[in-house]
Formats: C-alpha cells, sequence, structure tokens
C-alpha cells in the first residue's frame, strides 16, 4: 500500500515538473524571440539609475545563449505531441546550427514563430498559460537580482533585466495617449456597459496579502537605504532634501510655534513631523516618511475598497498598493504630505460608505473628521479631495435613496468647510504668515486660469508639456503601463454605479479637469492626485473572473501572479534607481 502511494505520488510529481518545464520552456523561447525582436528594432527603454538613462534590449546570446534557446525550443516542440511537433523537434538544433553560423538568431526567430503558430491554434489557452509562467520566472529572477545588489551580493542575474524592460517598453512611445486616455474613461462606459461582471473563485486571503504588502513597503524603504546602494547621509526624494530635513531642523529649533509659520499649508503634517524629529531626530525622522507612506497607504486602500466593493476588491488594492504611480512618484518626488493627505481622503471615503449604510451619526463625525484632517494634512489634496467628495455627495443627492439624509450631511460638510477656512486664516494670520489657505486655494486657481489662457487645450504646446510630464517629471515613474489601462477598464466598467462607482468617476473627473488646465510644472503632481490601487484591483478583479470563464483558474491565478510580479519589479527597480542616486 505505501509503496503503491509513493508510486503514485512519483509519478504525479514527475508529471508536474514535466508539465512545468514544457510551459518554461514554451514561455520563455516566446519571451526570447521577442527581447530579440526588439533588439533587432532597436528598441530602448528610459530607466532611473540614479538619473534617467536610455537601456537597450539586448540579450548577448553568445554560443550558451543559442544553446540554451535551442533546447528550450526542442523541450517545447516535444509538448506539441503531433507530426508537426516532430517536425519542430528537428527544427530545433536545425535552427541553432544555422544561427551560430550566420551569427544571427533570425533563424532561431523563425522557429519559434512557427511553435508559438502551432500552439496557437492547437491550444492557446495553453499558449498563454506558457507566456505567463515564463514571465512569472523572468520577474522572480530580476526581483532576485535587485535584492541581492541591495545587500550587496553579486549575482550573475543581471540578464533577466532586458527581459522585464521588454515587457512595457515598447508602450512607452505612446504612453501619453494611454495615460490621456484613463482619465477620460466614462467615454468607454457606453462600450463596456453590456460587459458581464461575474465574480471570480480566486480568492486572497485578506490579513496575508495586506501583511505581505506591509513587508514589501518594507523592502523598498530598506532599498532605498541599502548601505550597498546608498552608503553616504543622503535622503531619498526631492522634498525630503529641500524642504523636509531644512523644516525638521527648524521646528526643533523653534518648537510648535513654528509648525504653522513654516507649514501653514499642512499643519498637521509638520505636527507629525515635529515629533518624530524631537524623537528620532531631523535626518532618521525624514528618512523614516517614506516609510509611514507606504504603510499608511496600504491600509487605507485595504480599508476603503473594503467598504466600497468587498473583500476581494480589497486584498488586490493592498496587494497593489505599493506597486502603483503614487509610490513611484511619491517615493520620487518626496510628496509624502500630499501622499498621508490622500491616505486619509480613502479613510474618509470607507467612513462615508459606513454612514451611507448603516445611517450612524458616529460614522458622519468620523467621515468629516477624516476629510477636515486630509485638508490639514496638506491644503491642495484636501481641497481636490474635499470638492471630490461634494460632488459625489450631490450625485447620491440626485441618484440614490435617503436624499434629506444626504442633504444635510452634504450642508454640514460646507458649512464646517467655511468656517474652517475662516478660522485656519485667522490663526494661520496671527503667527505673521501671510499666505493663508484661502490665499494658497486662491493663487492655485489663478495660477491653473492663467495656464489655459496662455496655452489651448489639445495644442501642439500643451502636448509637448503633458509629454513631458509623462516622460520625464518624476523620472520613469509613469512609465508602468499597467496603471493607466486598468484604470481605464475599471473606470468604464463600474460608471457611476453605487457610491464606489460615483466616487471612482467623480475623482477621476475632477483629476482630469486639473490636468488639462494644470502648468507644465504641476502636471505630475496632478496625477498623484488619485487612488489607482482602487481602479486597478476592481480591474485585476474582472480580469481574474474573465480568464477563468474562458480559460480556467490555473490562467486566471498566474495572470494575477504575473501582474503583481511584474509590478514588484517595476517599482523595485525604480527603488533601486531612488537609492542610487535620486
Amino acid at each position: 500500500m505505501v509503496g503503491a502511494i509513493k508510486k503514485v505520488s512519483v509519478k504525479s510529481l514527475m508529471s508536474c515538473f514535466t508539465n512545468l518545464l514544457f510551459l518554461f520552456s514554451l514561455g520563455f523561447s516566446a519571451l526570447l524571440m521577442w527581447v530579440s525582436l526588439l533588439s533587432i528594432r532597436g528598441f530602448a527603454c528610459p530607466v532611473f539609475e540614479g538619473k534617467l538613462v536610455s537601456k537597450t534590449i539586448f540579450v548577448p546570446l553568445g554560443l550558451a545563449g543559442a544553446i540554451v534557446w535551442s533546447f528550450a525550443l526542442f523541450t517545447a516542440s516535444i509538448g506539441l505531441k503531433r507530426s508537426i511537433g516532430l517536425l519542430l523537434v528537428i527544427a530545433a538544433p536545425l535552427a541553432l546550427f544555422v544561427s551560430l553560423w550566420v551569427d544571427n538568431p533570425l533563424p532561431l526567430i523563425i522557429a519559434t514563430f512557427a511553435l508559438l503558430a502551432c500552439w496557437l491554434s492547437i491550444h492557446p489557452s495553453y499558449l498563454t498559460t506558457a507566456l505567463l509562467v515564463g514571465i512569472c520566472v523572468i520577474e522572480s529572477l530580476v526581483i532576485t537580482y535587485l535584492m541581492f545588489r541591495a545587500i550587496g551580493l553579486p549575482t550573475p542575474l543581471s540578464a533577466a533585466l532586458p527581459f522585464h524592460f521588454s515587457l512595457y517598453c515598447f508602450v512607452a512611445p505612446i504612453l501619453p495617449p494611454i495615460v490621456m486616455l484613463s482619465f477620460f474613461s466614462l467615454f468607454l462606459l457606453p462600450l463596456l456597459r453590456g460587459m458581464p461582471q461575474k465574480s471570480s473563485s480566486l480568492r486572497f486571503e485578506s490579513k496575508a496579502t495586506t501583511l505581505f504588502s506591509l513587508l514589501v513597503s518594507f523592502m523598498l524603504w530598506l532599498v532605498l537605504y541599502s548601505p550597498s546602494l546608498n552608503p553616504g547621509p543622503r535622503l531619498v526624494g526631492v522634498d525630503s532634501r529641500i524642504r523636509y530635513y531644512p523644516h525638521a531642523m527648524i521646528l526643533l529649533e523653534e518648537g510648535p510655534s513654528a509648525v504653522l509659520r513654516i507649514g501653514y499649508d499642512r499643519p498637521l503634517s509638520y505636527t507629525i513631523l515635529l515629533w518624530l524629529a524631537s524623537w528620532l531626530g531631523p535626518f532618521e525622522a525624514v528618512k523614516l516618511l517614506p516609510l509611514l507612506s507606504l504603510l499608511f497607504y496600504v491600509v487605507s486602500c485595504y480599508i476603503a475598497a473594503k467598504e466600497l466593493w468587498g473583500k476581494h476588491v480589497a486584498s488586490l488594492a493592498s496587494l497593489l498598493a505599493p506597486f502603483t504611480y503614487t509610490a513611484t512618484a511619491g517615493l520620487y518626488g518626496g510628496l509624502f504630505n500630499n501622499w498621508f493627505s490622500l491616505s486619509l481622503a480613502l479613510l474618509a471615503s470607507a467612513a462615508l460608505a459606513k454612514w451611507q449604510k448603516t445611517g450612524k451619526i458616529l460614522w458622519s463625525i468620523i467621515y468629516l473628521f477624516l476629510l477636515a484632517s486630509s485638508v490639514a494634512s496638506h491644503v491642495y489634496m484636501g481641497v481636490v479631495t474635499s470638492f471630490v467628495f461634494t460632488v459625489t455627495l450631490l450625485l447620491q443627492l440626485v441618484r440614490g435613496p435617503k436624499r434629506s439624509r444626504i442633504a444635510s450631511l452634504l450642508l454640514i460638510q460646507l458649512v464646517l468647510f467655511t468656517i474652517g477656512v475662516n478660522f485656519a486664516d485667522k490663526i494661520i494670520e496671527s503667527t505673521g504668515q501671510r499666505l493663508l489657505p484661502s490665499k494658497i486655494v486662491q493663487d492655485l486657481v489663478n495660477a491653473w486660469l492663467r495656464t489655459s489662457a496662455k496655452r489651448p487645450l489639445f495644442s501642439a504646446v500643451w502636448w509637448d508639456d503633458f509629454s513631458f510630464a509623462v516622460f520625464n517629471y518624476a523620472a520613469t515613474a509613469a512609465l508602468d503601463p499597467t496603471v493607466w489601462l486598468l484604470t481605464t477598464l475599471a473606470a468604464g466598467l463600474v460608471g457611476f454605479n453605487g457610491l464606489g462607482g460615483g466616487l471612482t468617476n467623480c475623482w477621476l473627473t475632477t483629476t482630469a479637469s486639473l490636468m488639462l488646465l494644470a502648468p507644465k510644472e504641476l502636471i505630475f503632481r496632478v496625477f498623484f492626485d488619485f487612488p489607482y490601487p482602487l481602479t486597478e484591483a476592481f480591474a485585476v478583479a474582472y480580469i481574474a473572473s474573465f480568464l477563468e470563464r474562458k480559460w480556467g483558474a490555473r490562467a486566471s491565478k498566474l495572470c494575477v501572479t504575473a501582474l503583481i510580479l511584474y509590478k514588484f519589479a517595476y517599482t523595485l527597480n525604480f527603488a533601486y534607481g531612488l537609492a542610487l542616486g535620486g
């Protein structure tokens, strides 16, 4: 009996290993073909490594690389198990011989293309699964390589980086219109309205995914300040050096009285900075800000998504939170006060959802307190989110039930906002500061209006400024296309359905309006106004459900895993570049 169990177990393990070998061989061959084609076409990928550099997509095959490619083709051809598979088995060593003879990978590319065409015609889901397996392995190697470099250990895995770059660099030239489309996803509503939205059986344990994201956040922070990459006493992030550190020194010297004098537009954030600086010292306090921002954002995204769309989307939102534009641009710019304000606004959205479900006054009080805290953390961000919530409540007032209750909350919110701004003006004016919160908002509105008058919408100058914001501001922070593509899909799918849909698209529309009129140097900061993990998570949940219905649960799980690993590698590589000199 035991012998039979062992026999079955060994047989099943061998079968599983063989299947994985076939899958990886097929996926790896496809990726090698793709990298080689991009190399022939001369594609280069913008990458941040202490400064903006252009990395050519190139894998130096050599004799060993060509043999590995031929072996992968040979193995994948065996898995085909058709007469055509036998021909391709013979073609693999022949392609190797000709490639080495002419010193060109073209024969191997042709053989790989023929193999992929066969798999596509016979078993397309198997080909999709193989590509996802290949991406998972490659991105795992990239993550391993970057972590080894961060801890100062040599590793030969750098050859995996061109594969990673090849997954998104070809989209880079058309990224500005993709980013633009994501902010105007509402135009896709008529096209996506009839698409089925059944839930996937794919589930993430919420505690496990949130814990993983918190650990990843800690890992990203460790890379930023890795002694082997960032050995000197150097802070990472533009505002870390030019704003927070010198201001922390002043706060320590002058005490709480300086909070309103120099932190007039973010008093709550500067109160926290003063406390941290008093406890840890100014340098260590500022050094800790990116970690606190990442951790708070992960938790806020989970809580907000849970109340708006349930635990499944919430788990995905917390999983994606460290791997989105908020993280890359936030770490580069040192936009920690903006980040803190955005996280508080997400918590406010969760409190608003709880109030709408339960009708309890306590939740309305918590919502108003969190919204006020968001404004006090960063006036610009707080005003934007306050406007978003006001428009959302107006939408709920027009379309939803219990209108009198919504009208009461909306009126209280507007009254408190008016009183709060006047009170803040008087308090800050008493310190001798002339830049009052109301004046800041007025100046921002005037700056937006002056820009719109000088730069007609969608003119050549406007597109140049917008493209510059996408490609150059915050280095390569915006070049991950999945952020924009997933947001486009999700915003179009949810429409204005329920509080989640109304809040999402009001937020996105507000951000789009600001982006259209923003001065050139502020466009990338406007991108920062929107909480992308919420839309990304909704879209990933939809894609997982679609793939499960079409090709089964395995393809669905692999797709989500490949996406997470890709985004992990992208963000980790960005953090690696920041550590080198960002």
